[in-house]
C-alpha cells in the first residue's frame, strides 16, 4: 500500500512537471503561457534557466525512481516492515552500481559528442 502510494505521488509530480513545461512554451501568446496582460513576459533566459530546472529536477526524479525500483526488486526478498541487513546492504552496493554506471555512460556519451 505505502510502495502504491509512493508510486502515485511520483507520476503526479512528473505529470506536473510536465504541464509546468508545456505552460512555459516560449512559442505560445502571453496569454495561453497564463501571463496577465499587465505583467511582463519572461525573457528568453530566464525561459530557459526554468526549463533547465525542471528538466535537472525531472532527470533526478526518473532516475531515482529506476534506481529505487531496480535495487528493490533486486534486493528485498521478503518485504516487511524492516530491511535485514544483507538488504540492507544490497540495496546500498545496487545504488552505488548503478550511480557509478551511469556516471560512466555519462562521461563516454558526452566526450563521444565532442
Amino acid at each position: 500500500m505505502l510502495l502504491e502510494t509512493r508510486v502515485s505521488v511520483r507520476r503526479e509530480r512528473r505529470s506536473q512537471n510536465r504541464k509546468n513545461l508545456v505552460r512555459m512554451d516560449p512559442f505560445s501568446s502571453p496569454s495561453s503561457s497564463g501571463i496577465s496582460s499587465g505583467q511582463s513576459v519572461p525573457s528568453a533566459d530566464v525561459l530557459m534557466d526554468q526549463l533547465k530546472t525542471q528538466l535537472a529536477q525531472a532527470y533526478a526524479e526518473e532516475f531515482f525512481e529506476t534506481v529505487r525500483s531496480k535495487c528493490f526488486t533486486k534486493c528485498i526478498t521478503k518485504p516487511g516492515s524492516s530491511l535485514s541487513g544483507s538488504e540492507s546492504s544490497c540495496i546500498a552496493r545496487c545504488m552505488e552500481r548503478y550511480i557509478e554506471a551511469t556516471g560512466i555512460i555519462s562521461r563516454a556519451l558526452f566526450n563521444a559528442n565532442r
